[in-house]
């Protein structure tokens, strides 16, 4: 399950950074690497809408796949390593029986 939404989570990341640099700034964006006079040149009138749409349902997306990344980790059973430490910690220590202190 973590897997899944791990790969979601990186898939949504990409396609995030992806349509944010596609957007228009008050400027040109990325049209104006291409030398577009603005982004109504590369892309059309109607994506400024669609792409700030797209960017809040992916913003969304992302925040959920976090927060559920961070639930599924915290319940997650504990690793090797860390129940050998457990298990060290829970061990009785044996009395000092060396009487040589003065």
């Amino acid at each position: 399950m973590i897997a899944v939404i791990a790969a979601l989570h990186v898939i949504v990341c990409v396609f995030l950074i992806l349509i944010v640099m596609m957007q228009g700034s008050k400027s040109e964006g990325l049209s104006g690497i291409f030398g577009g006079g603005g982004s109504t040149t590369l892309f059309g009138t109607g994506t400024r809408t669609f792409l700030a749409k797209l960017t809040t349902v992916l913003g969304i997306i992302f925040m959920l796949t976090s927060i559920s990344l961070t639930l599924l980790i915290s319940q997650r059973s504990p690793s090797v390593m860390e129940k050998s430490v457990m298990q060290e910690e829970s061990m009785p220590v044996p009395a000092d029986t060396d009487n040589d202190l003065p």
